[in-house]
């Protein structure tokens, strides 16, 4: 049997080379194990302990707060102190897995990037075109870039978004690349290049449109030159580019919090 004692230490013990069950005094049920069981696997559960259960827990709130608070009162009038009283823990705390602010707010926004990712693979599975996925894709990440002033606070670091662009989009960005190519709708010959440059011009023109030195019309035009860009020609990729943009399901886990985007391209 695999159990802990009220002091949060954890045994097991062999019976007749059958594994008991492991009862952990937070959890109403046990967690069973069969003969089938190898050693590690029991030994990896043994290794989680209640202090790396309790540091998961500390870690999720205070993502969850950052973005909470930053919503309600700005990136720069937001504190530590804000984000650790929201998340009820102590200031020092956040010191233990962020080192400073900014950090903890990337984290954050990196966490709702994730959740971005999959409110708009929800839409464009139902695309018959694999062209409109990428199209729809980039477009959403204009649109959410130029609104939201979380994203927009992020730009100013251009390397630091690029790069996170790329890990938490680039799982979902670059299959719908290469299914487009597969279906002859774009001409390429590598996926991870065509994905990091076309993330760079993201960051680009959203930047370019939240500094006025583009309009926020010219996003459909910016769509068709990346679509170009994964060998469209060019008449086509204005098609594509100019298509209706269905809008996304609600915000849910992610802590996105709005919807920017319209129906129709602009």
């Amino acid at each position: 049997m695999i159990f802990e004692d009220s002091f949060g230490r954890t045994f097991f013990e062999a019976t007749n080379g059958c594994i008991g069950n492991r009862f952990i005094a937070e959890n109403s049920e046990p967690v069973r194990y069969s003969q089938e069981n190898s050693m590690n696997d029991i030994l990896n559960t043994v290794l989680e302990t209640r202090s790396e259960r309790r540091k998961k827990r500390n870690r999720d709130a205070l993502i969850k707060a950052a973005y909470s608070v930053v919503s309600r009162k700005g990136i720069d009038a937001t504190t530590v102190h804000d984000i650790t009283e929201e998340a009820d823990v102590g200031l020092g705390t956040a010191y233990n897995y962020f080192r400073s602010k900014d950090d903890l707010i990337l984290a954050a926004i990196e966490q709702s990037m994730d959740g971005l990712a999959q409110r708009i693979r929800v839409v464009t599975d139902t695309f018959e075109d694999p062209a409109q996925a990428f199209a729809y894709g980039s477009r959403t990440l204009m649109d959410t870039a130029t609104t939201d002033q979380r994203w927009q606070w992020l730009m100013r670091r251009s390397e630091v978004i690029a790069d996170a662009i790329i890990r938490c989009f680039g799982p979902y960005a670059m299959p719908d690349l290469e299914r487009a190519r597969i279906a002859g709708r774009y001409h390429f010959d590598s996926v991870g290049l065509i994905w990091r440059q076309a993330a760079w011009s993201i960051v680009g023109v959203s930047m370019a449109v939240c500094e006025g030195n583009q309009s926020v019309n010219d996003l459909t035009e910016a769509v068709a030159n990346l679509l170009c860009m994964a060998g469209m020609d060019r008449s086509t990729a204005w098609e594509v580019a100019r298509r209706d943009r269905p809008s996304l399901p609600p915000a849910a886990g992610d802590m996105t919090g709005r919807n920017p985007h319209v129906n129709s391209a602009r």
